[in-house]
């Protein structure tokens, strides 16, 4: 089971968005690439959270609590959880408080047996910001999600391949022993 807690809780809002004008902005997002207008805002965004220490959606401390906790009840289950890394993020402040969540999170997830770990992080910011995420300055772009699935990949295929080991070294099951009366279910041998 492959987790990403939603970067966007990492980001550290300016101002509070009407629900109406948030849905038309998601639709506008989807369609337009990130401008130079775009940078601009996010850093102006940047400045205004580290002037006022605004704090982001939830704290760093609930976050990794959370995904922690996510990643031990997925493991409890027998099912095999691969996790993303934050991503990177527009704004300056909000993409501060990511960075420092990618090691702290890698701990975590190392701490737990048969857990993975995908940094993606550090391969979004090899790119331009702009290449990578949408105007919201939260959300990926087809660019930046190809880079993400470039680091997912070799993972999965690192998953799948050790599951196959694991289910080709295990015995085939024993055959069932013959019924006591025999096939046909009546006494066999002489009467």
């Amino acid at each position: 089971m492959v987790l990403q807690f939603g970067s966007s809780d990492l980001v550290v809002p300016v101002r509070k968005k009407r629900h109406h004008q948030a849905v038309s902005e998601q639709a506008k997002v989807a369609v337009h690439p990130a401008t130079l207008l775009h940078l601009v805002r996010w850093r102006v965004r940047g400045l205004i959270g580290d002037l006022l220490q605004l704090k982001p959606v939830t704290a760093p401390e609930i976050y990794l609590d959370t995904m922690e906790s996510m990643v031990r009840s997925v493991a409890a289950s027998q099912a095999i959880p691969v996790v993303l890394s934050p991503f990177v993020l527009g704004a300056q402040r909000s993409n501060r408080i990511a960075r420092r969540c990618v090691p702290l999170l890698e701990k975590r997830v190392a701490a737990v047996p048969a857990a993975y770990y995908v940094e993606a992080y550090s391969d979004l910011d090899r790119f331009p910001r702009r290449q990578m995420l949408l105007p919201d300055g939260t959300h990926l772009s087809i660019q930046g999600q190809a880079v993400v699935a470039e680091c997912l990949w070799p993972v999965l295929v690192r998953v799948l391949q050790e599951q196959n080991e694991k289910f080709a070294a295990r015995p085939p099951p024993s055959a069932a022993p013959p019924p006591a009366n025999g096939p046909t279910g009546q006494a066999s041998g002489p009467p």
